[in-house]
């Protein structure tokens, strides 16, 4: 009877995360989750996973998502371009060649100031950043020693490249896979 208490309680507890993410406009940390639910961390991590695996299967549309901001249900890849048909505002903004290779040279060099920016690509690449600094993929939280602005990627970055950390920038293709649906 115990066991089976334990099983509904279990069962309760990933219906309230589930809940709770489907609400949510953004990204939620496990801490937060449990707090907010006033569960222990390590049980509401065990749901997140349990909740993962279930919507991760093959037959579902949507899948639990992860990365160094927090969890987020999302639209699996598969149907992303169906999504966007149907709802033309959900479908991301194209982004322009200089924006792309500065989007590159940031994400491989950050934190990078402007004029190492400007060195790597041979052009200026203010305005290509002020684009990316309005769609916000790079932020500026850092001086260097001379002052300038030293520039770095987002959380809105790791989830347009679906990444789950920096780290995974090593993977092959990374870049290319997106560049076909975002470049103009």
């Amino acid at each position: 009877m115990d066991t089976q208490r334990t099983v509904t309680d279990f069962a309760a507890l990933t219906a309230r995360v589930e809940a709770m993410l489907m609400a949510s406009r953004g990204r939620l940390k496990t801490n937060f989750i449990a707090a907010s639910l006033k569960q222990p961390a390590e049980e509401v991590e065990f749901a997140l996973s349990e909740l993962e695996n279930n919507m991760n299967a093959t037959d579902r549309g949507v899948r639990l998502s992860r990365n160094q901001s927090g969890w987020r249900i999302e639209v699996k890849p598969e149907f992303e371009d169906e999504i966007a048909r149907v709802f033309p505002e959900r479908a991301p903004k194209p982004l322009s060649h200089q924006a792309l290779e500065t989007l590159a040279v940031v994400a491989y060099s950050q934190p990078v100031s402007l004029a190492d920016i400007d060195r790597t690509r041979n052009v200026e690449s203010a305005a290509a950043l002020m684009t990316l600094r309005k769609r916000k993929l790079v932020e500026s939280k850092k001086r260097g020693l001379n002052g300038e602005r030293l520039w770095s990627t987002t959380p809105l970055f790791l989830e347009m490249f679906r990444l789950t950390s920096l780290q995974n920038l090593r993977q092959p293709g990374v870049f290319e896979k997106v560049f076909e649906k975002i470049s103009v």
